[in-house]
């Protein structure tokens, strides 16, 4: 397999180096055949990935890791009774694996099992409760369940874990062996669409609003964080309205009714656009109305208007990381690259940290042909957590670009998976040229 720069075959799927290949108890030909057949999953080959599984299985019944990997190998083809089968057996031999759990809580909570899911996914966040995953998960599945004010609870402490750097990815190589699998860290705006979410359906509107729009800032196509503003609908707006009513003066609350009226269906911006307007004559040096002008202007694809008001904002808060991401994207879409360059580098000197400031650089290189720096600087985003559908997306496109059709299949797996609309398209190229 052809890799470039650093990337493994493990952290192209998104796991440790040690994930079942350091399983003590597997012998170097099973190690193989299971890093092969998690490499099958990521390229679509299903169906192979649970032929190898299942030998393995056989060959070693006793190991939860091959168990849970064959559950996830079912999943991916979407055979849920076998999937939670192997699950279900993963969990008998290793009843305190984190990610066994895990995975079997959260298939037990897409069918609608809560009680079951809850039970397993409570024992997930005792076994590490340090991880930001594990409670967004017990959230997730409160939520689902009609417990809100737990949902909350969790979900909170899933946005303070993650914010003290004591989630699931401080780096790589420290993590755990030998765990059966090791999910995708959740990306933050995931975290946070979820908490703003709960608190919308809350009636906590401005919290709501203003914990999504943090989401958006980091990644303003996640299609969870765009469900979750459309979710304001007309009560919503409404409530905000009379606090703006009760508060005139308030630049904030005129920007949560903003945000409110932005996501209205059908789409009309001018009301948002003038209740900006009236905040910014309240006060004309506020950031968050700012940047809220300037990303509906790039929302209706009106880059050039949307500059200036991302600009002042950076020029009041320099290190505006959320004006500073914005911009360099809407400066790309006009081509004005040897701008947008500069400021993604300021972004990315600001938050090193943010998987997406890497892969703001990683889109500018590989706009203008610079595809290995553009794959580096996606590697070194992977380091700091998830990345997005687009970036994934971009990862593929660059792969494939250089020839590199096996790393370029795996990504636009990816990008599929979390609902980039262009990635059957490429899969379907990815397979054309590969022939």
């Amino acid at each position: 397999m052809r890799t470039l720069g650093i990337l493994t075959v493990a952290a192209l799927l998104g796991l440790p180096a040690g994930i079942g290949a350091q399983h003590p108890d597997l012998p170097t030909e099973a190690r193989d055949s299971l890093l092969d057949a998690r490499l099958a999953i990521f390229m679509g080959e299903g169906a192979r990935a649970v032929r190898t599984l299942k030998a393995l299985c056989e060959a070693h019944p006793d190991l939860a890791v091959l168990h849970a990997n064959l559950g996830f190998a079912y999943e991916a083809e979407m055979h849920t009774e076998r999937a939670i089968a192997e699950y279900e057996e993963a969990v008998r031999l290793e009843p305190t694996d984190f990610t066994c759990l895990e995975k079997l809580g959260n298939v037990y909570a897409d069918l609608r099992r809560y009680e079951e899911a809850i039970t397993l996914l409570e024992k997930a966040v005792e076994s590490r409760p340090g991880s930001a995953w594990a409670h967004a998960n017990l959230g997730h599945a409160y939520q689902r369940s009609g417990r809100l004010a737990e949902a909350i609870e969790e979900a909170e402490t899933a946005v303070r874990l993650d914010r003290a750097g004591s989630g699931d990815w401080p780096d790589r190589e420290s993590r755990p062996e030998g765990e059966a699998l090791w999910p995708d860290p959740a990306p933050r705006a995931y975290l946070l669409s979820n908490l703003g979410y709960y608190y919308l359906t809350e009636g906590r509107w401005s919290e709501g609003i203003r914990t999504l729009m943090e989401a958006y800032d980091l990644d303003w196509n996640y299609a969870q964080v765009l469900g979750a503003l459309n979710s304001i609908g007309n009560e919503g707006i409404s409530a905000l309205a009379r606090a703006v009513g009760e508060n005139p003066t308030d630049p904030m609350a005129r920007f949560d009714h903003a945000v409110a009226l932005s996501w209205r269906q059908p789409i009309d911006h001018e009301p948002a656009h003038r209740e900006i307007r009236a905040g910014l004559a309240i006060d004309p040096t506020c950031t968050d109305l700012l940047k809220l002008q300037g990303t509906l202007f790039a929302r209706a694809g009106e880059d050039e208007l949307a500059v200036a008001p991302l600009q002042r904002c950076i020029d009041m808060e320099p290190e505006n990381w959320g004006c500073l991401s914005h911009l360099g994207g809407v400066l790309t879409e006009i081509e004005r690259y040897d701008e947008a360059r500069a400021v993604a580098e300021r972004a990315l000197a600001i938050r090193p940290d943010l998987p997406a400031s890497h892969t703001t650089v990683a889109i500018w290189n590989g706009t203008n042909g610079n595809l290995r720096a553009a794959i580096a600087s996606l590697e070194s985003a992977l380091e700091y957590g998830s990345i997005d559908a687009g970036a994934y997306y971009a990862f593929a496109w660059a792969y494939m670009e250089l020839g590199d059709h096996e790393n370029a299949m795996i990504q636009a797996q990816r990008a599929r998976r979390l609902g980039h609309p262009g990635a059957t398209g490429l899969i379907e190229e990815i397979r054309r040229l590969s022939r």
